[in-house]
């Protein structure tokens, strides 16, 4: 059983981590690391978020360099996105930052996050992302 938590539902928001919430039965922190990286990107799905940083489409390249147990890791992953518009240094959220901004046709590719993640009350959260540990 997969489940999502976001509180934030208000017209043009930009979503946070703080907002994802992953209840899980796996026990294999790969898969965990997956899954809340695939639920933190749906959010960017959502009608309700802003054109700057909305997305119609990602993919995950690779989940790697896992640290730590299922109560408490972190990992790397390696992903792209697809912006509801096409991106360009004025109206886009995705070529800041991490992955160098490396646009490929309509896609933003080879974006590096290092992510944080700790289980409180049966519920995997992330606690922090950045580009290192």
């Amino acid at each position: 059983m997969v489940g999502v938590g976001c509180s934030n539902k208000t017209a043009n928001y930009e979503p946070t981590f703080k907002n994802i919430g992953l209840k899980t039965d796996s026990t294999k922190v790969k898969e965990i690391s997956y899954q809340i990286m695939k639920e933190y990107l749906n959010e960017y799905k959502k009608d309700t978020v802003s054109k700057k940083v909305k997305i119609t489409d990602y993919t995950i390249n690779g989940i790697y360099n896992i640290k730590g147990n299922t109560d408490k890791f972190s990992f790397s992953v390696d992903y792209s996105v697809k912006p509801s518009e096409k991106p360009s240094d004025e109206n886009s959220g995705w070529l800041a930052g991490t992955g160098d901004g490396v646009l490929k046709g309509d896609w933003v590719i080879d974006k590096d996050e290092f992510i944080y993640v700790n289980k409180v009350n049966n519920e995997y959260k992330i606690t922090s992302i950045g580009t290192g540990p």
